[in-house]
C-alpha cells in the first residue's frame, strides 16, 4: 500500500523534474548572462567570459536543432540568421575600386594615397572592430533563441522561476548597491 504510493509519487516527481539538455544549457547561459552582465559595448571586461559561454551554448544548440524546431519557428530563425549575415557581411573585404566609390570613404582613400599604401582591400565597415563586437554581441541572443525554440511549453514555464530568481539575486536595486 503505502510504499507503492510513495514510490509512484517519487517516480512522478523525478519525471516532472527532468528537463532537456537545451533547457539546462539555456538556464546556464541565462545564469552566465546575469552573473557576467550582458551588453554590446566593447569595453565590458566580463564579456570575455560571457561570449565564449554563449558561443559554446550556440554550438550545442545548433547541433541539437531539429527540422521540426526550424519549421515551427522558421520566420524568427530566418530573421535572426539574416541579421547575423548582414553584420558579418560588413566584414567581408571589398575590392579597392568598389570600396572607394562608397559614400564616406574619401578621407580614408586620401590618407591611403598620401601614405603610399596603394589600393587595399577593405571591409565595408569603417570600424571593423566595432562590427566584430556587434557580431559577437548578437551571438548571445541568437544562442538564447536557438535553445529556446527547442524547449517544450512546460520547460518554458519552468524557465520563468529561474529568471525571477536570477533577477532578484542579481538586480542591483534589490541588493541595495545601485546608489538610489
Amino acid at each position: 500500500g503505502r510504499g507503492v504510493t510513495r514510490t509512484a509519487a517519487m517516480k512522478g516527481m523525478r519525471t516532472r523534474c527532468r528537463a532537456s539538455p537545451a533547457f539546462w544549457t539555456l538556464a546556464l547561459l541565462v545564469g552566465a548572462t546575469f552573473l557576467f552582465g550582458g551588453g554590446a559595448r566593447g569595453d565590458i571586461a566580463s564579456l570575455m567570459f560571457l561570449r565564449p559561454v554563449a558561443i559554446l551554448a550556440l554550438a550545442f544548440g545548433l547541433l541539437r536543432l531539429h527540422g521540426d524546431d526550424i519549421r515551427s519557428h522558421r520566420i524568427v530563425l530566418a530573421l535572426a540568421v539574416a541579421a547575423l549575415v548582414l553584420i558579418a557581411s560588413h566584414l567581408a573585404p571589398l575590392p579597392p575600386e568598389i570600396w572607394r566609390q562608397l559614400p564616406g570613404r574619401e578621407l580614408v582613400a586620401a590618407i591611403d594615397a598620401g601614405a603610399g599604401l596603394g589600393a587595399r582591400w577593405r571591409p565595408l565597415s569603417l570600424d571593423p572592430d566595432a562590427t566584430r563586437n556587434a557580431l559577437f554581441a548578437a551571438l548571445v541572443p541568437f544562442a538564447v533563441l536557438v535553445l529556446g525554440v527547442q524547449l517544450t511549453a512546460q520547460e518554458k514555464a519552468r524557465l520563468v522561476p529561474v529568471l525571477l530568481l536570477l533577477g532578484g539575486v542579481f538586480n542591483p536595486w534589490s541588493a541595495g548597491i545601485a546608489g538610489y
